[in-house]
């Protein structure tokens, strides 16, 4: 898994009209689009908050850890990567279709400020636990 920091303020205000009209606005300015357009997924994703850190949750079974990069944002969590379609052969006829693969990201604004020095991730079991304390210990 890859762990980057970037810190870049997302200039929403905290207001929920203008964080409105981001997402209305799209995110091309985040991250170009291809010129083929690619179908991206957002897998099951929790936040919650502890006394002492803020803690993103986010299921990815079936999903590499290699294939994972979370960047921090001053005020946002980004999760991308991607999950191979390598199980299901070619010709087959579909009763129900429920499990995604491609590209996928998760996108959390952050409900309050944490500490980017202390920031713990781990992936077992098809999850990825993504620990932000509100405050360093030293």
């Amino acid at each position: 898994m890859r762990l980057r920091y970037r810190f870049v303020s997302v200039a929403y205000g905290g207001k929920p009209a203008n964080l409105e009209q981001l997402q209305r606005g799209g995110w091309s300015w985040f991250h170009p689009m291809p010129y083929a357009r690619q179908e991206v997924w957002r897998p099951p994703t929790d936040v919650y908050e502890t006394e002492s850190e803020v803690v993103v949750m986010v299921e990815l079974a079936g999903v590499k850890e290699e294939e994972v990069e979370v960047t921090l944002f001053r005020d946002m969590v980004v999760v991308s990567g991607g999950r191979l379609d390598s199980a299901r052969p070619e010709k087959v006829r579909y009763h129900e279709v429920g499990i995604n693969f491609g590209r996928f990201r998760s996108e959390v604004f952050l409900p309050i400020k944490v500490n980017p020095d202390c920031v713990d991730a781990h992936y077992e079991n098809g999850f990825l636990t993504i620990s932000l304390s509100k405050v360093c210990q030293p």
